[in-house]
């Protein structure tokens, strides 16, 4: 038995564009060539996509970060030293597997 859907709450707003902008949307949305149904439909998603870029962003301008934090190249270098013996284990007997 599927789950019951659950409703979202709505917030409404009221959006400012540039009319060509607008334009734009609209015709898209009356020619089909976006899955969204309505104008309000193609804000949504375009801002959930514009949200996630963000947030992949961050994420990424985080990771960028850790190439300048010396306690982790610190440990990366540990961890790599540490698996370096299994690592040789490893190809030696895929070598010899073959």
């Amino acid at each position: 038995m599927p789950a019951p859907a659950r409703k979202l709450a709505l917030q409404s707003t009221t959006v400012r564009l540039p009319q060509y902008l607008y334009e734009e949307a609209r015709c898209a949305v009356q020619k089909g060539v976006t899955e969204a149904s309505s104008l309000n439909d193609l804000f949504i998603e375009s801002l959930r996509e514009k949200l996630k870029q963000l947030r992949r962003s961050q994420i990424d301008a985080a990771f960028a970060e850790m190439k300048n934090d010396q306690h982790y190249r610190r440990e990366a270098e540990k961890i790599t030293a540490d698996f370096a013996a299994n690592d040789s284990i490893t190809i030696k007997s895929s070598v010899t597997e073959d």
